[in-house]
């Protein structure tokens, strides 16, 4: 998703995207919503935040880790791949092994019902 940056994320602290750009659009919807219509992905694109924090907050034992947590596993995601939706998963049971979490793996493509 680099053409969609406007600036380094470290440089500036935050995942600045210009949702304004019809290349960066186009490379959103590419790698967002590759499995549905174009006009499908117009609408979520058009309400993203142009600002992303940089960095992962840790969570608390009382709060964030006594939550029960499941994990929506996506095998198709362009995004965050497997491998890196398994660190998260791994890293959280880790951090609060008392309260695991439970993973429900997707279909290539995740149905309505």
């Amino acid at each position: 998703m680099s053409a969609a940056l406007v600036a380094d994320p470290f440089d500036i602290g935050v995942s600045r995207i210009d949702t304004g750009s019809p290349a960066a659009r186009r490379q959103l919807r590419e790698v967002l919503y590759h499995d549905v219509a174009p006009e499908v992905g117009e609408a979520p694109i058009s309400l993203l935040n142009r600002d992303a924090l940089v960095g992962i907050a840790v969570g608390t034992p009382p709060g964030w880790g006594s939550l029960p947590r499941t994990s929506l596993r996506c095998a198709a995601d362009l995004v965050i791949r497997p491998a890196l939706q398994d660190r998260f998963i791994r890293d959280a049971d880790e951090q609060f092994p008392a309260n695991p979490t439970r993973v429900v793996t997707g279909p290539r493509r995740w149905r309505r019902r």
